[in-house]
């Protein structure tokens, strides 16, 4: 997946440090679903994460949670067959089990499969920055 998005994956600290968080954190404040290939080779046609903050609370949100989606990734040759949607749709009922206002996305590029069939808005592009308070 980071690959395809012009990131060198090779290191092994990133690996061994996502190992461990997912180790600690699957199944209480992290999630992750996926679509195995169907020739039962091991790999998977899909897959999506999702994660729970903490933030303040506030007169919309007075649990102060707020869900994110990570990523979800299709293999190209699974592409367009809807496993995206689907992985998208368990991360945003899995946000609404745990108590959670909506779920947020980063910025989502190739596809834009997900995006309008889970009623989600993309993020808009990065504001330029305000300038030093004094």
């Amino acid at each position: 997946m980071y690959q395809s998005m012009g990131m060198d994956a090779s290191g092994r600290t990133w690996r061994e440090a996502a190992r461990a968080e997912l180790a600690a954190r699957l199944g209480a404040d992290v999630a992750v679903f996926v679509a195995e290939d169907p020739g039962g080779n091991g790999r998977l046609a899909a897959a999506g994460a999702g994660s729970i903050a903490r933030r303040l609370p506030g007169p919309v949100n007075p649990g102060a949670k707020a869900g994110y989606i990570q990523w979800v990734s299709t293999d190209p040759r699974w592409q367009r067959r809807g496993l995206a949607r689907r992985i998208t749709i368990a991360l945003l009922e899995w946000f609404a089990g745990n108590q959670v206002p909506g779920g947020g996305t980063a910025r989502h590029q190739p596809g834009r499969g997900p995006v309008p069939v889970t009623g989600l808005q993309p993020r808009p592009e990065p504001r330029t920055p305000d300038p030093p308070v004094t």
